[in-house]
């Protein structure tokens, strides 16, 4: 009886990987061509500086919308604070608590106690793995 020949996994992560770089690149070839064509819809709609524009065909229904993403400049922050009423200063602004990976991460390493203490604040989940592929130069 004859073996039947099992692929190198070298050969099959080169193979995978080319299929991965033509992947990408018909990936950003269609996003590149939508967004041409949302551009052209967007010149037929219309836009407003932020907000919702609205057109219909028998076909389909269309929406252009717009937003302005607004960051604090935290450099100014304490000034307005001190101008501004204390109600509304903390109706306009609030504190995003977000975990400094790092320390974290080395608080785990140092001192095992504490982590454990505030890990209960802390919710961890496993992210999507991601993958890079670079060709080697020849």
């Amino acid at each position: 009886m004859l073996a039947t020949q099992q692929p190198q996994p070298v050969n099959m992560i080169d193979e995978l990987a080319n299929q991965w770089e033509f992947a990408k690149q018909q990936e950003t070839e269609a996003i590149k061509s939508r967004r041409a064509i949302e551009d052209k819809l967007i010149e037929l709609i219309g836009r407003k500086p932020e907000g919702t524009c609205s057109k219909a065909t028998e076909v389909f229904k269309l929406k252009t919308n717009s937003k302005i993403s607004r960051k604090v400049d935290v450099n100014k922050l304490a000034d307005v604070a001190q101008s501004i009423n204390p109600t509304l200063f903390n109706n306009l602004f609030r504190v995003k608590y977000e975990v400094n990976t790092t320390a974290f991460k080395e608080l785990m390493k140092t001192d095992s106690k504490t982590y454990n203490v505030a890990a209960h604040a802390v919710i961890s989940t496993p992210a999507r793995t991601s993958v890079s592929v670079e060709r080697v130069e020849q």
